[in-house]
């Protein structure tokens, strides 16, 4: 188990993005042209700040498409963008400031020429940081905001997998017979059983669980003698991604935004010093669109 950020040990594994609508690679690509056409229309040399930006995804989309621009981004994650910066070299003109409060930024008033944010903001106390984010902002600066829809395709298919996690470190579970067998009170017999029932389980499962899950199996069976102690903590280290992982993604479920809630969050940006505030449906691709979120645009008063 784990009292670590989730999101720390998610960014810290070298993720530059965390949420994709759908299996389609083209997806990020749709995203990323949501954020480019926000950055063709900053001038040169604009000052931008994204909040919640984990590794960086929203600021190498702006660069891409505005090199001008000068950007600091925020998480309260330990993020780790420089573990990306060889395969996106515009990293290491972002200013980046890890384990910092969205609701309590360290800037002055009117710094920035506009405010970003990919799946994040919804995860703050809304109120205060949208406050912090008018207070940020120069007037007439515009914030553009993508957030968790709950019926999208980012949101519904977590279920899936957080259901996945609890099946696998149940009491009785494959990862309990891992940790059996690594410290000699079970047979390895018992540890193919427990994985061809969880193969065999008609319930949904995630490449990205299952793939992991068998191949870590595979390197503690092949340490289990030679590497003892290396053994028992790949076993225990898969352990705490898993539990990680299904709290991130039950933070991710919470935070996402119903018809209701995201008319609450439009009449919060307005109290906060925001005009033309607008939320709609975001949808990604050309055939059979996918639903990715909330896109919230809006000016500083």
């Amino acid at each position: 188990m784990t009292s670590e950020n989730p999101w720390t040990l998610y960014w810290q594994s070298g993720n530059l993005y965390s949420c994709i609508a759908s299996q389609d690679a083209k997806d990020q690509t749709y995203i990323d042209e949501f954020w480019a056409e926000f950055a063709k229309g900053m001038a040169q040399g604009a000052q931008l700040l994204d909040l919640a930006s984990g590794n960086g995804a929203v600021p190498v989309a702006l660069l891409a498409a505005n090199t001008s621009l000068s950007i600091s981004a925020v998480d309260l994650a330990d993020i780790a963008p420089e573990r990306l910066a060889e395969k996106f070299d515009t990293l290491g003109e972002v200013q980046f400031f890890p384990e910092t409060d969205i609701c309590d930024l360290p800037f002055d008033d009117a710094r920035f020429d506009g405010v970003t944010s990919q799946f994040g903001l919804e995860y703050a106390p809304q109120s205060l940081a949208l406050r912090e984010a008018a207070r940020v902002l120069k007037p007439g600066a515009p914030m553009r905001l993508l957030l968790h829809h709950n019926e999208s395709g980012i949101v519904r298919p977590a279920e899936t997998v957080i259901a996945e996690i609890e099946a696998l470190t149940r009491p009785d579970g494959l990862i309990e017979h891992l940790k059996r067998f690594v410290r000699e009170q079970g047979e390895l017999r018992d540890l193919e059983a427990a994985g061809r029932d969880y193969l065999d389980d008609p319930a949904g499962k995630s490449k990205h669980i299952s793939g992991q899950i068998m191949a870590g199996i595979s390197r503690v069976i092949d340490d289990r003698q030679s590497f003892p102690e290396r053994a028992l903590a790949l076993a225990s280290g898969m352990e705490q991604r898993l539990v990680a992982e299904s709290v991130r993604l039950s933070q991710l479920r919470s935070a996402a935004l119903d018809e209701a809630s995201a008319s609450l969050l439009q009449m919060a940006a307005i109290e906060a010093g925001f005009g033309s505030v607008s939320i709609d449906e975001q949808f990604v691709g050309d055939q059979d669109p996918a639903l990715v979120g909330w896109a919230l645009h809006a000016l500083r008063l």
